[in-house]
């Protein structure tokens, strides 16, 4: 991997570092705060974070495997067409915790 790649691998990691230490001191209710993305909260971007790099990983990983989540996806996609339907169910600190994990 070249220096280029290496500095944009160690900015990502610096950045994820930086937004970690802020979720990880927001308050249950500043999840359901709305962001400059007009109709999503902090929980939505969190959410929206550890999905994609959840299929990122699998996609990368094993491509039969993330075909076949991708179909189970989009079958359940909500009626905005916005994230499946667990986005409520997960409390902040699982959020956080999902996010942590890919």
């Amino acid at each position: 991997m070249g220096s280029v790649a290496l500095d944009v691998l160690d900015d990502l990691v610096a950045e994820y570092g930086e937004l970690d230490a802020v979720l990880a001191a927001l308050e249950d209710p500043a999840w359901d705060r709305d962001t400059p993305a007009i109709g999503f909260t902090v929980r939505h971007q969190v959410h929206h974070l550890a999905f994609s790099e959840e299929l990122a990983s699998l996609a990368a990983s094993d491509p039969d495997a993330f075909r076949l989540r991708l179909a189970v996806i989009m079958s359940d996609i909500d009626a905005a067409g916005l994230a499946p339907h667990d986005l409520h169910t997960k409390n902040p600190r699982a959020l956080l915790s999902s996010w942590r994990d890919w």
